[in-house]
């Protein structure tokens, strides 16, 4: 009988709460981004490009956080890159140059935009703890 797989450190599941929680809110700024560009007048053929592009970033971004909770090594690399790296520049570089111009997006945008980064932050950090580091070497 193969012996029960120990759970993951707390450090991991926090991670892996923190990177749910991004995606959350990745999903909920594209529905603010839709409807505000729906009630300027985009059509859905116009909007139908970046609501297609978001399903499949959001749905890998899923995807690697399941092989990370799986113990998949690569999943932490894959996720640092694309994610803690390109992803967090994506959101944090526009919405500074947007501040430093004067222009903040509007409020409910804005708290959803620092949430993501937040939680972006947070798992980042979590994955890379000398336990989750431990129990993903033990994988």
């Amino acid at each position: 009988m193969n012996a029960p797989r120990p759970l993951a450190p707390q450090s991991l599941r926090l991670s892996l709460l923190a990177w749910s929680v991004a995606i959350a809110a990745g999903i909920f700024e594209t529905a603010l981004s839709l409807t505000a560009e729906v009630t300027a007048g985009a059509t859905v053929p116009d909007l139908l490009p970046a609501l297609l592009s978001r399903v499949a970033l959001y749905l890998g971004a899923s995807l690697l956080v399941l092989a990370l909770r799986g113990g998949r090594r690569w999943a932490r690399t894959v996720l640092t890159v694309l994610l803690s790296l390109l992803g967090l520049a994506s959101l944090a570089v526009p919405l500074t140059l947007e501040a430093l111009a004067g222009q903040l997006p509007a409020l409910e945008f804005l708290t959803v935009r620092l949430l993501h980064i937040a939680a972006v932050l947070i798992a980042t950090a979590s994955m890379y703890t000398s336990a989750a580091t431990a129990w993903l070497r033990g994988r």
